[in-house]
């Protein structure tokens, strides 16, 4: 990959049902051992998922040759809400043709928004 990097996001069409754990498994091996190629010994490798996700993640972290030391979980109330990116492109200070091309391009992506409760450090068990 050029200058070392790794970056991607999930696996299109990633909806709930009993194969997405699967394909997050084999999204994150890939990624995982990029990852673990490029790091220089004593390097770290941070990585996010959902609570219910998150042994498939770690088990592919794992299976690529990291060692999993501390998990730190982010307590949220609720389902994570999204809404659509045409609402940031709107606030833009650009004119309205302008914004109207970016928001055809978007094709109605969605972003997560995620509502805080508080973060806890699981080094000793959760």
């Amino acid at each position: 990959m050029p200058g070392g990097h790794v970056s991607g996001g999930l696996p299109v069409g990633m909806k709930y049902d009993r194969r997405q754990g699967q394909r997050l498994y084999d999204f994150m091996l890939h990624v995982s051992e990029e990852a673990f190629r490029i790091l220089k010994p004593g390097g770290f490798f941070l990585s996010f998922s959902q609570g219910r996700l998150y042994h498939n993640m770690a088990e592919s972290i794992e299976d690529a040759g990291f060692e999993i030391r501390d998990m730190l979980v982010w307590e949220r109330a609720g389902q994570a809400k999204a809404f659509t990116q045409d609402h940031f492109v709107r606030r833009m200070d650009i004119p309205d043709d302008e914004k109207e091309r970016i928001i055809s391009s978007l094709g109605g992506r969605k972003t997560p928004q995620v509502k805080y409760t508080r973060l806890k450090s699981c080094a000793s068990g959760c």
